[in-house]
């Protein structure tokens, strides 16, 4: 069995699924887009993400919902947890 060097090894983890929806949607997250009304963050904005689907979405949009929920699921308190101890 062949060995892979470390660049061919990054290579094929960091490949980008192909798709003009996926590339689009890279771009957006990566953008710093609400992915539902394209407000863009400024400065150290940094947008919540629904935590059923993954959809960057801003303050307003999180208050309104997502998947059939009011307000959206944060996706980043789902990642790190609320600081219930302080």
């Amino acid at each position: 069995m062949q060995g892979l060097c470390v660049q061919d090894m990054l290579r094929q983890v960091c490949e980008v699924p192909q798709g003009e929806a996926l590339a689009e949607r890279s771009l957006t997250m990566a953008s710093g887009r609400c992915e539902r009304c394209g407000t863009e963050a400024t400065g150290w904005d940094l947008f919540d993400y629904c935590a059923n689907c993954s959809q960057n979405l801003c303050p307003k949009c999180m208050k309104q919902g997502c998947c059939d929920i009011v307000p959206a699921l944060s996706g980043m308190e789902a990642d790190f947890g609320e600081d219930d101890d302080e």
